[in-house]
């Protein structure tokens, strides 16, 4: 799977995320915010252009 990174790809994938976690009924939601919140936090400061593709790539799958 061939993504661009952009700053929309991420913010797309960001709110993909959270509309997946309103869905959710067998977890605490609360909890699934904040860690998904604490990712996107960690990763703000990649520097690596591979590393920035992984990371959006794998973040994409979660979201299927």
């Amino acid at each position: 799977m061939s993504l661009t990174y952009s700053r929309s790809a991420v913010l797309g994938l960001y709110h993909a995320l959270l509309r997946r976690g309103r869905q959710l009924e067998f977890t605490d939601k609360d909890f699934y915010f904040r860690r998904i919140r604490r990712e996107f936090e960690t990763k703000r400061n990649i520097e690596t252009d591979s590393e920035k593709q992984h990371c959006l790539e794998v973040g994409i799958q979660y979201t299927l």
